[in-house]
């Protein structure tokens, strides 16, 4: 007997749920009844928003039957309340920051959700449905009484499974997003929703956060001690710096309470600033101190604190395993003294560090990646692998950059951090060959607040021109399979790229962009040219022979020796080379 598969797509939606129960202590309140949201909530000292209701929604046609098959999920305990397909926009990288249209780490993943809209009962919606005086089913709509129940729908996790009858829910392709907008018409609504990467780069969140004190009285340039009002313990921590007006100072003690601290053990004027008279009034900001901190460790504290992301989709040790591995001289200091948006934190840490930051709908993971070689790339081959009529090349010539200009090591903390004056120290790198053969100089500049060190200004700049001194190239192409996703790299045969003989050529791509197109038959992808990721150097004791003094069995322990010929032990061609 042959069984057809037939394809299922879930929509879960978690929505918070008050965990009281009206008018039972700690809740005290009286009068009708709540429908334990945060927006109908009687008694707000009691409002407790950790349940929560989970909401499944399948396509009409997808919930008429009962499926026997052992564990598989029963389209008919969910909503019959899809009148569509998901439509899907995928993440996209943007490598080195060399893309202008993109924001620094990104394009956002986003999906659309068709929704009916129609007369609902509340069951499982309102606990305290026995009490009220009207019919649900026939005052309302379902989507119009939950927008007017749950306002603040934003950041609510939107799940969507695609899979077949008779899959449990855990055996499908699973995506996670943060809900962003709900759109409403007469009869259906659409769902918006968007990567968790959108709550840093949607929302104008900002790190460090506007701090509310302000100084109780005027301070002359030498006092040790003053006092803010307006603010407390936990709008500041209990040793650091703090700004006011465009002077630094670092504290050792801050304590108070009722609205009022007491900062002491002041240090005047630190950090390259003047102690200076501050006036009655002036705004105590918190300044975010990093200081000889590993630059993985800095972009956790950014988007997870800063943000808000929630630690269960920060990976920390594979984030800890890549810097070690490419990154582990990255160490920075860095003074954040004004509230600074935590998408430009995070993208100018990306640049900085050569590496990639994105969603991985897969994993329901952030990745964090270095821009690095992959020893063994998947191989792509337009005869077994690449689908028919679907492999094409585009050149991006105002991407080339034949010099790269890099202002680092910042004069002073209150200063602009995109202005070359405030830099102590600049390095230029040139590719002169480059510029002979495009008979023109393309320069980029870049601004860093977190390189101080001559040894790391030098790779950037050498490596950004080793990736970007030819016109930039980018492909797409469609498989049959998604052995590859967005953050791989792949080695991509095709009669349509070809060597100098016209024969078809093997060339090093970055996949940018993943999307499913026909869930098991067709996903297409974008990838830009990965052929100079840019020479990657690694910094290894002085006691380490070169290639040629090695023995035979240093030369066969030491995974990433190369050869002089910039061969690795198999053979293979390598873009990196050891310092």
């Amino acid at each position: 007997m042959t069984f057809t598969k037939e394809p299922l797509t879930v929509v879960r939606i978690r929505q918070p749920k008050c965990s009281r129960t009206f008018g039972v202590a700690p809740c005290n309140a009286a009068g009708s009844r709540c429908w334990n949201t945060d927006a109908t909530c009687r008694f707000r000292a009691a409002l407790d928003m950790t349940a929560e209701i989970v909401m499944d929604f399948v396509a009409k046609d997808e919930s008429h039957e009962w499926i026997a098959a052992p564990g598989a999920y029963q389209p008919a305990l969910a909503e019959p309340g899809l009148i569509g397909a998901p439509q899907y926009a995928p993440t996209e990288l943007n490598v080195a920051d060399g893309d202008d249209d993109k924001a620094s780490i990104g394009l956002r993943a986003v999906v659309q959700i068709p929704f009916a809209d129609y007369p609902h009962n509340d069951v499982g919606f309102d606990d305290y449905l026995s009490t009220r005086a009207y019919d649900p089913l026939t005052q309302g709509t379902r989507w119009g009484k939950w927008l007017k129940r749950n306002p603040f729908y934003e950041g609510n996790t939107v799940e969507v499974y695609e899979g077949n009858r008779g899959d449990a829910l855990s055996a499908m392709t699973k995506r996670v997003y943060r809900m962003t907008k709900v759109d409403r018409t007469a009869d259906q609504v659409q769902v918006t929703a968007k990567d968790i990467l959108s709550q840093i780069t949607d929302t104008g969140v900002r790190w460090p956060p506007l701090s509310p004190g302000e100084l109780q009285v005027d301070i002359t340039a030498v006092q040790t001690a003053f006092t803010v009002i307006n603010a407390f313990e936990a709008d500041y921590p209990a040793t650091g710096y703090v700004r006011i007006g465009d002077e630094l100072i670092a504290y050792t003690s801050r304590a108070g309470g009722s609205g009022t601290l007491t900062f002491s053990g002041c240090t005047r004027g630190v950090l390259n600033t003047t102690a200076a008279t501050q006036k009655q009034a002036s705004r105590v900001q918190r300044v975010i101190a990093y200081e000889a901190v590993r630059g993985d460790a800095i972009m956790k504290d950014i988007i997870e604190v800063g943000g808000g992301i929630p630690s269960a989709f920060v990976p920390y040790a594979d984030w800890q395993g890549e810097t070690t591995q490419w990154r582990a001289e990255y160490i920075f200091t860095s003074y954040i003294t004004e509230p600074t948006l935590v998408e430009d934190l995070a993208g100018e840490l990306c640049a900085s560090m050569l590496m990639h930051l994105w969603w991985d709908e897969r994993l329901q993971q952030i990745r964090f990646k270095a821009q690095a070689p992959e020893p063994a790339p998947v191989a792509l081959d337009w005869q077994a692998d690449i689908l028919k009529g679907s492999f094409k090349e585009i050149a991006h010539p105002e991407q080339r950059a034949s010099r790269f200009i890099l202002y680092y090591r910042p004069r002073s903390w209150v200063g602009s951090m995109s202005d070359s004056t405030n830099f102590q120290s600049a390095r230029e790198y040139r590719d002169v060959l480059a510029e002979t053969q495009y008979r023109t100089a393309t320069p980029r500049e870049m601004f860093s607040r977190w390189i101080q060190s001559d040894a790391l200004a030098v790779n950037l700049a050498g490596t950004y021109v080793g990736r970007f001194r030819d016109v930039r190239r980018k492909i797409s192409f469609s498989l049959a399979a998604p052995v590859v996703w967005t953050g791989d790299q792949v080695r991509v045969t095709h009669y349509a790229d070809t060597d100098f003989t016209g024969a078809p050529a093997t060339n090093l791509w970055l996949i940018t962009k993943a999307e499913t197109i026909i869930a098991g038959a067709a996903y297409a992808y974008e990838a830009e040219d990965n052929n100079m990721v840019g020479a990657l150097w690694e910094w290894v004791a002085d006691t380490v022979p070169e290639w040629g003094a090695a023995t035979p069995e240093q030369k066969a322990t030491i995974g990433y020796w190369l050869d002089d010929d910039g061969r690795d032990l198999d053979g293979n061609p390598q873009p990196w080379r050891w310092l």
